[in-house]
C-alpha cells in the first residue's frame, strides 16, 4: 500500500524480512514437523499403557499419560524423557535432542515395533517423573478494572 505525500510516493508498510524457523536461523539446523500418523502410530502402539494422549505442540507432539508428558514425537522420532527407571529397562540407551537446545533425552525410534518394551520404559517413567504443578487460576481482570475506578 502506498500514501501519496508531498515528498511523492511513500511505501506505508515496509518490507518485511522472511521468516524462517528459528532453528534454521541460528543453528543451521533444518527440522521438519512430525506426520499426525505417526502420533497416531505412537499412541496405539501405547495403548496398553492406558490413559495415553498426544497434543500438538509447535509442529510436534507431546505424548502424555494420565495428563502427564513422558515423551516428545519430533522429526518423526520418539524421544522419552530421561529417568533413573527408563535406563533400567533400556540397558545403554541412545540419547539425543528432540530439537536444539533442548536437554537429551532417550531416543527411543527402534523401540516403536516393540510396543511391550515401550510400554514398559512409558510406564516406567511416568511413575519416576514427578505430578504436574496444578495451573494457576486464571485471574479475572474484570475485578481489577471495576477496583481502580
Amino acid at each position: 500500500m502506498a500514501l501519496l505525500t508531498v515528498w511523492g510516493l511513500r511505501n506505508i508498510y515496509p518490507a518485511q524480512p522472511e521468516r524462517r524457523h528459528i532453528s534454521a536461523t541460528f543453528t543451521g539446523y533444518q527440522t521438519m514437523s512430525t506426520d499426525a500418523g505417526f502420533a497416531e502410530h505412537v499412541c496405539d502402539q501405547l495403548r496398553n499403557a492406558g490413559g495415553i494422549t498426544a497434543k500438538k505442540m509447535f509442529g510436534e507432539y507431546g505424548i502424555y499419560r494420565h495428563g502427564k508428558i513422558v515423551a516428545l514425537a519430533c522429526d518423526n522420532q520418539l524421544f522419552v524423557k530421561p529417568t533413573p527407571a527408563g535406563e533400567a529397562i533400556l540397558g545403554t540407551p541412545t540419547h539425543g535432542a528432540p530439537y536444539p537446545g533442548a536437554k537429551p533425552h532417550f531416543n527411543v525410534s527402534e523401540l516403536l515395533d516393540d510396543a511391550v518394551t515401550l510400554v514398559r520404559l512409558i510406564v516406567a517413567t511416568d511413575g519416576a517423573l514427578p505430578a504436574p504443578r496444578p495451573k494457576k487460576a486464571a485471574k479475572k481482570v474484570a475485578k481489577k478494572v471495576a477496583k481502580k475506578r
